[in-house]
């Protein structure tokens, strides 16, 4: 019985560290994406833009959202795409109404305004447009690689990625971050073998 324990605990043991090793390799990854992403470098132009909501306090934007929103204005007045999709539920009104402020023209805005996360957001962000074709995703830099995934996974074949300015200068969504990023795999794994499923319940486990 001892030595059957013994190799329960030891089994118990490999799981915690691996479980360790992983966590701090993607907080590494978090880290230096949010540390060490050039802000200033202008992606290759597409033909969209994907801008992705962040929070929104009492009806308006908080200051990842407004960060998002004015590197997407930006890219868009100096030609590096045609048109830009706000995707995020609340944001992406918010960030429109915004963008429109920056002078841009309403044609060249659409407004996702479903989606209540990233998975959403690239899920819902296929459904309008053309996924074969070459878009940026910008988000602030943390949220980059999950970003990128999320979206390839969604179909999108060319994604390419534009930070915000801001660089996040507390902890706390770097954790959250980490967490969100194996929570997704989770949420996926449970989405793909849902095919079955009724496509608005399978739209919600991605909520």
């Amino acid at each position: 019985m001892a030595l059957i324990r013994h190799k329960k605990m030891a089994r118990v043991r490999r799981v915690l560290r691996l479980t360790v090793m992983f966590y701090a390799a993607t907080l590494a990854l978090v880290l230096g994406s949010n540390w060490f992403w050039p802000r200033d470098t202008a992606p290759a132009p597409a033909a969209q833009i994907i801008c992705l909501g962040g929070a929104v306090s009492r009806g308006v934007l908080a200051e990842d959202s407004l960060m998002r929103a004015e590197r997407c204005g930006g890219l868009l007045l100096a030609g590096h795409g045609e048109r830009v999709i706000l995707t995020g539920d609340g944001a992406g009104t918010l960030m429109a109404d915004h963008l429109r402020a920056m002078g841009i023209e309403e044609a060249r805005i659409t407004v996702e305004p479903e989606s209540r996360s990233t998975l959403q957001n690239a899920l819902f962000t296929a459904r309008i447009t053309q996924t074969d074709a070459p878009v940026i995703v910008v988000t602030d830099a943390y949220h980059l690689l999950r970003s990128w995934v999320s979206f390839r996974l969604m179909g999108f074949d060319h994604v390419h990625l534009a930070s915000s300015e801001a660089m996040v200068d507390r902890t706390g969504p770097m954790f959250r971050e980490v967490s969100a990023i194996w929570f997704n795999a989770l949420r996926l794994l449970i989405y793909t073998g849902t095919f079955w499923v009724e496509p608005a319940v399978r739209d919600a486990l991605l909520a």
